[in-house]
């Protein structure tokens, strides 16, 4: 889980809210079970420092000089949702963005124009919680066409070895956008929504 202090993006100062009663504290994003968390645990960061601000409904909700300013607080940003822009140290916005040649790391954006580091619509989804998450070693994953009803020329196999039948093949197709895999069981159930709560949650890979 990271707690991710609000702050003031004209001013870098730490936002402030008051309790029912009467209690002053820091205003905090909580954020539980994200990509972000799995990323940055998975590479060794330990304790990380983030933040998080508004944009204004303005043109000049966020300009150069805002950007400088937070930069020598030791602020930089580093993914947005058009909304709130998320910040962090240096150190850790540099392995963000550019990962770490000598231990063979890639950023956790790519490098293009096409990445989500680019989209400022969807740039916050590592940092977007989720109800539950598992983590593995090691996964493949499986991309299908279901309008055209595809999954490409190469035969799919099975954990054990064997040929994914057609009748399996055909399931798949019809559970688009629902929680189904072939060989992640255990990333099904470690995510499987407690009793009571709202079924048919999409897993997000």
């Amino acid at each position: 889980m990271l707690l991710i202090p609000h702050i003031d993006i004209k001013t870098g100062q730490a936002l402030t809210e008051t309790t029912a009663e009467g209690i002053t504290q820091p205003q905090q994003k909580t954020i539980a079970h994200s990509y972000l968390e799995h990323w940055l645990t998975h590479h060794g960061v330990e304790q990380p420092q983030f933040w998080v601000g508004k944009f204004q409904s303005t043109k000049e909700s966020y300009n150069a000089a805002d950007q400088q300013r937070l930069e020598a607080e030791g602020k930089y940003l580093v993914f947005a949702n058009g909304k709130n822009g998320y910040f962090t140290d240096a150190e850790t916005a540099k392995f963000l963005t550019e990962g770490d040649t000598e231990r063979k790391i890639r950023p956790l954006f790519s490098n293009d124009k096409n990445s989500p580091h680019y989209n400022i619509a969807y740039g916050s989804l590592i940092a977007s919680s989720g109800m539950a998450s598992a983590s593995v070693g090691s996964a493949k994953i499986l991309v299908i066409d279901d309008e055209q009803r595809s999954h490409g020329n190469a035969p799919l196999i099975d954990t054990h070895g064997r040929p994914v039948s057609p009748a399996q093949v055909e399931k798949l197709y019809e559970q688009d956008g629902r929680r189904h895999d072939v060989n992640l069981i255990r990333i099904d159930g470690a995510v499987n929504p407690t009793p009571g709560a709202r079924g048919n949650r999409p897993v997000r890979f």
